[in-house]
């Protein structure tokens, strides 16, 4: 299996990789694309905190309301970054756990 630049835009993402974000949107990667779960690359650049990939997504016109498989929006992941109390983020996540129920 071969990546393209949506996948490889996506893992850059995730692993927080600035400049190989900025490279595979340069090479025409669609900066909304998905993986199998409905992350974008936004959603990956939240959730694991980097935020200087996901201010650059921002700036290049990602959409933060896309929501994955699961029913997340990329703001949702950021919360987990954003307060250090970790008794705050079980309750938002069974609160939206009992919601999907």
């Amino acid at each position: 299996m071969t990546l393209n630049n949506n996948n490889l835009l996506i893992s850059s993402a995730r692993e927080g990789d600035l400049s190989k974000v900025e490279k595979f949107l340069e090479k025409g990667a669609d900066i909304d694309a998905k993986d199998n779960d409905g992350y974008t690359a936004l959603h990956l650049a939240a959730k694991y905190g980097h935020l200087n990939v996901a201010e650059k997504l921002l700036e290049k016109g990602a959409s933060f309301d896309i929501k994955t498989n699961r029913g997340y929006a990329p703001l949702q992941y950021t919360y987990f970054h954003m307060n250090p109390c970790k008794e705050h983020q079980r309750c938002f996540f069974y609160q939206k756990q009992s919601q999907d129920s």
